[in-house]
């Protein structure tokens, strides 16, 4: 189900349409941050630039209700007035991974190989005697709220 956001109506598609007017830092912190189904991913509190050449790295979003998160600038699709646009949804530390029946197997510790629009493979804490799963990029069915796994926890625990 793809749920459509109007606030985001007024996405800027080019910089034509918006008269290639530099936006303002400062008038980002606040903004919502939606991913790719809608939802709300957090919002913006702040924008990382590299010290030497000047360019976004990306920005710290706040999501929930005191947990920052650091967005690469490869996740970000566009910017509008009203909202940031994912162009994937990011996989971070603490997230609870679910498997194809919505069972839980544990909560992501650590995200390998991160790149433009991929992963190479998530760490999982099972939370059993400290268990962990290192699950590949493929074996990821979707990312929303949780993380989903392609099958059962079982297979994954042998």
């Amino acid at each position: 189900m793809i749920i459509i956001n109007l606030e985001c109506e007024d996405m800027v598609e080019s910089p034509e349409e918006k008269g290639n007017e530099p936006i303002r830092s400062q008038d980002l912190k606040g903004t919502k941050v939606i991913d790719t189904d809608g939802i709300k991913f957090g919002t913006v509190q702040e924008l990382m630039i590299d010290p030497i050449t000047l360019t976004v790295t990306g920005m710290v979003v706040r999501k929930g209700f005191n947990k920052n998160v650091l967005i690469q600038r490869d996740y970000i699709e566009r910017i509008g007035v009203n909202c940031v646009m994912l162009k994937i949804p990011p996989i971070i530390k603490s997230m609870e991974v679910i498997d194809i029946n919505g069972e839980k197997v544990g909560k992501v510790k650590e995200v390998f190989g991160e790149t433009a629009n991929s992963i190479e493979l998530i760490e999982i804490s099972t939370g059993l005697m400290n268990k962990s799963l290192k699950i590949p990029q493929h074996e990821i069915h979707g990312v929303g709220e949780k993380v989903i796994l392609r099958h059962t926890k079982e297979e994954y625990m042998r």
